[in-house]
Parts: C-alpha cells; sequence; structure tokens
C-alpha cells in the first residue's frame, strides 16, 4: 500500500521552504536617525507536518478544522530576519513581559 499525502509535490516544496518577506525601509527609532530594512522569516513547514499527520490517519480532525485563513495562524512561523537591534531588543522585551503577566495570571 503506497501512502498518500494531500499535497502535491509542488505543494509540499512550497509549505517546506521558508520565504523571506522584505516590508521595506523604515526609519530607525531613537536619536540616530537612518534608513533600515524591516525583513521577516515565514515558515510554514508547521502546516506541512499537519497534512502529512493528516494524511498518515492522525491529527485528521485537527486538519478538517481549518475553515478560514485565521485558523491557520498556529502553524505560521514568523521570525525577525533582518531589522534594527532597537526593533529586535523591543520584541524580546515584549515577549519577557508577556510571559510575565501569563505566569502571573496563571498563578
Amino acid at each position: 500500500m503506497e501512502w498518500q499525502s494531500f499535497l502535491t509535490a509542488d505543494e509540499h516544496c512550497y509549505l517546506t521552504t521558508p520565504e523571506r518577506i522584505d516590508l521595506g525601509a523604515y526609519r530607525a527609532w531613537g536619536t540616530e536617525r537612518r534608513d533600515c530594512e524591516f525583513v521577516v522569516e515565514l515558515d510554514t513547514r508547521p502546516l506541512a507536518v499537519l497534512a502529512e499527520s493528516a494524511a498518515l490517519g492522525s491529527r485528521v480532525y485537527e486538519f478538517m478544522s481549518i475553515q478560514r485563513p485565521g485558523d491557520i495562524l498556529h502553524y505560521l512561523r514568523v521570525q525577525l530576519s533582518s531589522v534594527d537591534d532597537e526593533v529586535t531588543r523591543y520584541v524580546v522585551e515584549r515577549i519577557k513581559d508577556t510571559d510575565r503577566e501569563c505566569q502571573n495570571f496563571c498563578v
């Protein structure tokens, strides 16, 4: 019995290849006013893993429950690829703040 996937070879290749998205230049924060690039990387490999798992009979309900574009947000990973250090520090601080808020809420 041959294994079948929900994805074509092209779809699988597309979903497993991270994509760099250049959002354009922006003016740096702080006193040093210079143009900085803002590039993120979109990784959809978790969505490909979900589709492959469903094809094998596991996670079928989870896969079939995707109905709206927003339903795939849990399967997307966005990484800062090329941004100013100030932006990176800001994002890291916001993640720490969120983690602290969650810990306070869960206790």
